[in-house]
């Protein structure tokens, strides 16, 4: 449930920065104003939302849910809580969401600046660090997901005479543990082993 919260908040925020990227295009080439700073307001949102994010991914990795695969791929129950933290970015997908994070935070300082002398900047600087943004914010949510519930499905495995069960997801493929006597083939005697 909190991990489909934490996505959804991801997909807001890549609404919102290809908002912020139309909105500041069009407030420049219109010479419109109240839309440069809507621009520049929806820019400003972004780092909240990926606080939001990146909280609600923390809170999955320190609590063990390994219903989500990031979860499951980077921690583990014996690990100590610091490092769980640090687990955030210790796979590709929470690198991605830790990069669109501080990218959110240092854009968000250099806009809260005072623009009245360099007023014709603003729309490039929101423009080009809303669309790295967006592909970072998209990456996270469709190329790897980190705080996407993964789907299960359990499949029948034989291994000799004994069956097992394992769980996997699409991407993971089931772990093959051998419990027991397994079929050989056997040689005649006197034959090459190639």
């Amino acid at each position: 449930m909190i991990a489909n919260f934490g996505f959804g908040v991801l997909v807001i925020t890549f609404l919102v920065t290809v908002y912020s990227v139309f909105a500041a295009i069009y407030g420049d080439r219109k010479q419109i104003p109240a839309m440069v700073e809507s621009a520049r307001r929806a820019m400003l949102l972004t780092w909240p939302l990926l606080s939001l994010t990146a909280g609600v991914l923390i809170y999955l990795l320190v609590n063990n849910h390994f219903e989500v695969q990031f979860v499951y791929e980077v921690t583990s129950r014996s690990m100590p809580t610091y490092l769980k933290v640090t687990a955030w970015w210790g796979g590709q997908a929470g690198s991605l969401l830790f990069w669109s994070w501080l990218m959110s935070a240092f854009a968000s300082l250099v806009t809260l600046r005072k623009w009245d002398r360099d007023r014709e900047f603003l729309p490039w600087v929101i423009v080009v660090a809303c669309i790295t943004m967006a592909f970072f914010s998209a990456s996270s949510c469709w190329c790897a997901p980190t705080v996407r519930a993964r789907r299960r499905s359990w499949i029948k495995q034989r291994t000799g005479r004994h069956v097992t069960w394992s769980t996997t997801s699409r991407r993971n493929l089931p772990m093959r543990i051998s419990l027991g006597w397994e079929r050989r083939r056997r040689r005649p005697a006197g034959t090459a082993c190639g």
